[in-house]
Parts: structure tokens; C-alpha cells; sequence
């Protein structure tokens, strides 16, 4: 999820609710650096060494381990070397010893820096907690200033890398899988990075979860994970999304698109591809791209166009400049024309379209013609592609106007198992929204890959994938435009 691990010397906030498993990952954190020699420091403001013991008692962590010193500091009512009155001293929880002299340190950053500074260098410092110096959040400018101070001491003085825990609380947000951040907020701003776990409940059952909420310079992966622990500490669930189909290289179609590659891992070969739109996302760019780059790596294409994508439309939507008449005499791109949209092409055998009138009228009603004319015209494109593998481009739309909805099943499952060769590949585009719920529900189902392409309120356009047996499936992705065409930005 973070690209590699936690920036070197740059301090990362760790936050969520009690319980929720912040400590175990701090200490797993200082255990991995344990691990390889490194040296850590343990800073507790709400447990004594023998709580944590008992805290960390079900997991494999070596708190006694040479290179890692664990320390605690906290505020107890005393009279202090700045106020012979009652104030706040700073305290360690081992006996509950006070910081030297007859009046003792405050707790405030001075004294707490300067304490800390003997535990220095140090390669890892977890502190945990930060709302551990809650007595000094009631003045904002305080708690900055120490926060910052302890960032100062551990990344500079010390040089070490640094785990901050802070306690997150208020209501839940978006269903109740993520909280607003309560006392952290200030945290969040400070640190480099914020790691955010939480309790859900998914079908009744209480869940924890983790995402990563900010990671500065890093390519860092923004979608939330389940948790789960062992012996050695927190863990991932799943580890994969998707069961794993064994893909080899040669089995990806590279899709030409800019990011969305690197969002999907490319068009799996020789299975159903599907886009999903909710009707004010443009998807038409996807399909030209993807159009693109099929013929530049030597497929085939058989394109079902909607209304509005003529060929006119498609060339201006392509990165390069194709003869598409050329292209139909090669052999190398077949139209069926269910609109009308390619009709300056309607003089050549490789653009088929439907009837129109009364004889279009009684083919889109006769189930035996409709089907008949399908396999006919599947069978003549079989018969004309070149050798290699084929990509078909359909609008769902337009396939329904050569069949009824009660047709398409067999009709697909005819051409999978009677003419498709190993690697021929379908994708398919539609607004599942504006057909039959049980078609658009065998297209996902059927589907080895599914985007889903919707516009927000904002007005920006999105592209999420939703389901995968490569890339980064759940992630979503920010489609933009400029002068080379369509770009996807992962965010």
C-alpha cells in the first residue's frame, strides 16, 4: 500500500479509535526495524513497560530486545521549577519516577525535548500516544509547536524514521466505514504521512479496516483494506483482490490510454471486457483509444458503433490518422452498422447495417431472421479477418438492434464457442441503467474485466475498476483530456 514503506526519516501519523489495533502496528513497525538492526525507541504516554508487555503479550514483538529502549512520559499534579504552585510535572510511568529535583520539569516541550534527547541517535521512534498530551491541546499553538518540536528532534537530532499514534474520534462518515478525525486533525496537517484505521460492520459483523490517507511523494495505493492480525502483528486481507489467473505477459493488450494501464494492468486477452456508464460520462474516447491501439498492435476490429460515433467521430477521437476505407479493404476492420452512423461506407462489404423500413421492421421482430442474419454476418467476418487475434468494440446498444434481448445470450455464447480464437477479445460499452437489469447483470457477471465510468456532481468524470484479475481493482482514477487525447490519473 505505500509504495515500498514509510519515507525514510519522515514522521507518519497513525490514527483511528480505541481498540482498533494503532499500537500493535507502531510496535510491528519498530519489530521490522529490530529485525535488521536497527535501533528504536518505544515512547508510551499512556502505559507503563509492564502494560505494554501484557498489551503486546499474544505477539511475537522482542521487547526486550537489546536495540530497543522503551520509555513513557505523562503530566501529574506537582509543584514544578517554574511554578512553586501546583502545576503539571513531567513524569515517566516506570514507578512513576518525576523528572529530577525538588520542584520537577513541566509538561510542556522544552522539558519533554530535552528529556527525550539522551535516548538519541535512534533509527525508528514510535511515539503512541500524541493524544497522550492531551493536558496541552486546550492551546492549539502549544501542541503545534510540540508536535512539530518532536518531529524536529526525532528526524533531525535523532535520524530516525517516526510512527506518531493519535487517537481519532467523532461519527462515522460514508456508510460508517470511515470517521471524521476529532483531536488528530492538527496531526494530520504536521506529519508527512496519515495511516487511518477504523472499525466498520460489513453484514453484521464489526470489521477493521486501514487506508492510507495522505503520502506525500509517494505513488502510494488509495483504496482501503481489511485487517486482520496473527502472531505477527496486523496483516492484510485480502492479500489479493481477485483469484489469480496465472496471465502471462502475452495475454494483455496494452490499452494506449495514458495512467490506465498502470490503473488496470491492460485488456485481458481472449475474455469479455465490459464499460459501465452512467449515462453523462463520455466513454467515447476510451472506446477510440482502445480502437487505436488494437490496430496499431496488429488486431482486428470488429466495431459496433452507437448512433453518434461516425466515422468522422472516431477519427477525430483516435490518437493517429487511419484510412479507414484502407482498413476495411485489408480486412482488418469490420462495421456493423445498426444506425445508420457509418453510411458513406454502406457501399462496402466488410460495413454491414440493417435493414431499414418495413423489411428492418420485420427483421428486428423475427427472432429466426434476426439470428440468421447475425450468424451469417459472423461467419463472412470470420471468414475475411486476417490470422491473429480479433478485438471486438460493441455498444450494447447497437448489438440490440440487430437482436432482441432474449437472442443475445445465444447469440454470444454461439460466436464464443463455435468462432472465437484464443486470444479474440470483447468490449463492451453500456449504460446498464437503459436496458433489461437481467442482461445488464449477465454482461457484468460474464465480464473478466468491468470499468465503471460516471460523472460526479463536480462535474469531473471518473473511471473506477471495479472488477479484475490484474491492476488495481476497487481503485478509481480522475479522466481528464489535453491535446494527445484521453489521459487517466490515478489519485
Amino acid at each position: 500500500m505505500l509504495g515500498g514503506g514509510i519515507p525514510e526519516r519522515r514522521a507518519v501519523l497513525v490514527t483511528g479509535g480505541p481498540g482498533v489495533g494503532k499500537s500493535t502496528l507502531a510496535m510491528q513497525f519498530l519489530q521490522a526495524g529490530l529485525e535488521q538492526g536497527d535501533r528504536c525507541l518505544y515512547v508510551s504516554t499512556e502505559q507503563t513497560t509492564e502494560e505494554l508487555a501484557s498489551s503486546f503479550a499474544p505477539f511475537s514483538f522482542d521487547l526486550d530486545h537489546p536495540n530497543l529502549t522503551v520509555t513513557s512520559i505523562h503530566a501529574l499534579p506537582e509543584s514544578t521549577i517554574e511554578d512553586s504552585e501546583t502545576g503539571l510535572a513531567l513524569y515517566t510511568l516506570q514507578g512513576d519516577d518525576a523528572i529530577d529535583g525538588p520542584f520537577h520539569y513541566p509538561f510542556d516541550s522544552p522539558y519533554i525535548v530535552e528529556y527525550l534527547e539522551e535516548f538519541a541517535p535512534c533509527d525508528r521512534v514510535v511515539l503512541d500516544s500524541a493524544s497522550g498530551l492531551g493536558v496541552i491541546h486546550d492551546n492549539q499553538h502549544r501542541f503545534q509547536r510540540t508536535i512539530l518540536e518532536l518531529i524536529r528532534l526525532f528526524t533531525d537530532t535523532f535520524g530516525a524514521t517516526s510512527l506518531f499514534t493519535a487517537e481519532e474520534v467523532g461519527p462515522p462518515r460514508d456508510g460508517g466505514l470511515l470517521s471524521v478525525p476529532g483531536s488528530s486533525d492538527l496531526l494530520q496537517f504536521t506529519t508527512h504521512g496519515v495511516l487511518r484505521l477504523w472499525w466498520g460492520e460489513v453484514n453484521g459483523s464489526r470489521r477493521r479496516f486501514i487506508e492510507i490517507v495522505k503520502l506525500r511523494g509517494v505513488n502510494h495505493d488509495t483504496r482501503p483494506y481489511e485487517v486482520g492480525f496473527d502472531a505477527d502483528g496486523l496483516h492484510l486481507l485480502p492479500g489479493r483482490r481477485t483469484t489469480p489467473m496465472g496471465i502471462e505477459e502475452d495475454a494483455v493488450i496494452p490499452t494506449g490510454v495514458r495512467g490506465l494501464d498502470d490503473l488496470s494492468g491492460g485488456l485481458v486477452r481472449g475474455h469479455s471486457v465490459l464499460v459501465e456508464y452512467d449515462g453523462r460520462a463520455m466513454v467515447d474516447s476510451l472506446v477510440a483509444h482502445t480502437m487505436d491501439n488494437a490496430l496499431r498492435n496488429d488486431m482486428s476490429v470488429w466495431f459496433f458503433p452507437s448512433p453518434t460515433m461516425n466515422a468522422t467521430r472516431v477519427a477525430t477521437l483516435m490518437p493517429h490518422d487511419w484510412d479507414f476505407r484502407q482498413l476495411l479493404d485489408d480486412n482488418v476492420l469490420f462495421v456493423l452498422d445498426g444506425f445508420g452512423a457509418w453510411t458513406r461506407y454502406h457501399d462496402h462489404q466488410n460495413v454491414f447495417y440493417a435493414p431499414q423500413g418495413v423489411l428492418g421492421d420485420l427483421f428486428r421482430r423475427s427472432t429466426a431472421i434476426s439470428m440468421y442474419m447475425m450468424k451469417r454476418i459472423a461467419r463472412q467476418v470470420e471468414d475475411r479477418r486476417i490470422a491473429g487475434p480479433e478485438l471486438g468494440l460493441v455498444y450494447t446498444e447497437a448489438f440490440l438492434r440487430w437482436l432482441q434481448p432474449s437472442e443475445v445470450k445465444e447469440v454470444y455464447y454461439w460466436a464464443r464457442e463455435v468462432l472465437a480464437r484464443r486470444y479474440d477479445t470483447g468490449f463492451w460499452v453500456h449504460n446498464p441503467e437503459a436496458m433489461e437489469p437481467q442482461l445488464a447483470e449477465f454482461f457484468h457477471s460474464d465480464a473478466v474485466q468491468v470499468f465503471e465510468a460516471n460523472m460526479a456532481e463536480n462535474g469531473l468524470q471518473y473511471l473506477r475498476l471495479a472488477k479484475s484479475p490484474i491492476g488495481r481493482p476497487g481503485e478509481s482514477a480522475v479522466m481528464d483530456y489535453d491535446a494527445d487525447g484521453l489521459v487517466i490519473h490515478r489519485t
